[in-house]
């Protein structure tokens, strides 16, 4: 099953410094289609990344983040996302300045992510009016 992360790294994190060892684990980890799927930006003092990736290939990463000291925190954003629930300030802050094709991934990251059970279940806690024009989307289409 696969989950969306949010993920901040350390300022020792840098992308133009990160050692090879690191570069070659991450290739063992990610493939290409997983990183087309990824949003990574600077953001603040540290980088950031939204991801949306299997359980497993997640737990690998975070192993390989904690050992190189690279992780500063993480979150599964993927229900908070489904349900529009707020997040933090930092990850709204953060969505705001999203360039217009990096918003197309979040929603492509919820559309994969979500399913129908998801969306009834918002309806049951929130009301039909809680549904955002994506989740009317993915209605229509199942």
């Amino acid at each position: 099953m696969t989950r969306i992360y949010y993920i901040t790294f350390t300022e020792d994190s840098k992308v133009d410094t990160l050692p090879e060892s690191f570069e070659k684990s991450m290739t063992y980890i990610f493939n290409e289609e997983d990183l087309k799927k990824t949003i990574f930006m600077e953001y603040g003092k540290s980088e950031v990344m939204i991801i949306n990736i299997d359980e497993y290939k997640f737990d690998k990463f975070l192993k390989l983040l904690k050992e190189y000291h690279y992780l500063n925190a993480y979150k599964d954003i993927t229900t908070d996302m489904v349900m529009n629930n707020p997040i933090s300030e930092d990850f709204d802050n953060f969505l705001k300045i999203l360039p217009k094709r990096d918003k197309e991934k979040v929603n492509q990251m919820i559309i994969d992510v979500v399913d129908i059970d998801m969306i009834l279940d918002k309806i049951s806690a929130k009301g039909i009016d809680s549904l955002t024009e994506l989740d009317k989307i993915i209605l229509e289409n199942h």
